[in-house]
Parts: structure tokens; C-alpha cells; sequence
């Protein structure tokens, strides 16, 4: 067990599959929040459209993604 990070990275999950957001979003020690469906024919079941924080944005405590 070690310190946490001096700021956490929030990874770029649109167009990625929920399962695999959710994996990111876990991995970049951030926390999966509130989650929308909205039917896109265009897209596969489960893909991500939209995240509320922007791709690359670097924060200072963790905090809930919501897609």
C-alpha cells in the first residue's frame, strides 16, 4: 500500500464500450457515477456517447465520472 497520486487523469471513454469505460475509469482510480441510456442507431448497445469531464483532464482528488 502506497500514497496516492498527486492528481488523477481522466481517460478518454467515448465511443468505448461501457465495460471497458468502466475498467478506465477504475484504473485511473475514479469512480464510475450516473449513467444515461439514450438510443444512438448508429452505435452498438452499451457504447459511451458522452463523459461529463473532459478526456485528459488532470484533477486533484477522484471523482465520479458520469457517462
Amino acid at each position: 500500500m502506497g500514497f496516492p497520486p498527486d492528481y488523477y487523469i481522466v481517460p478518454n471513454i467515448v465511443y468505448l464500450s461501457l465495460n471497458r469505460a468502466s475498467t478506465l475509469i477504475s484504473q485511473s482510480g475514479l469512480f464510475l457515477g450516473n449513467i444515461k441510456y439514450i438510443y444512438a442507431d448508429t452505435l452498438l448497445y452499451n457504447t459511451v456517447m458522452s463523459q461529463d469531464q473532459p478526456p485528459f483532464k488532470k484533477i486533484s482528488m477522484p471523482l465520479k465520472i458520469n457517462i
